[in-house]
């Protein structure tokens, strides 16, 4: 059983990790210029 854990957790893919900036121009995007979390992203 403790193989299939391992197996598992190696195909699960990693969480992006995103910068201290890139968080703040999202913020900024979704609140005053109202984009939605998405387009925030996308851009």
């Amino acid at each position: 059983m403790l193989s299939e854990v391992i197996i598992s957790n190696k195909y699960k893919q990693k969480k992006p990790d995103f910068t201290f900036e890139f968080k703040q121009s999202a913020e900024r995007l979704v609140n005053k210029k109202e984009y939605t979390h998405r387009q925030a992203t996308d851009n």
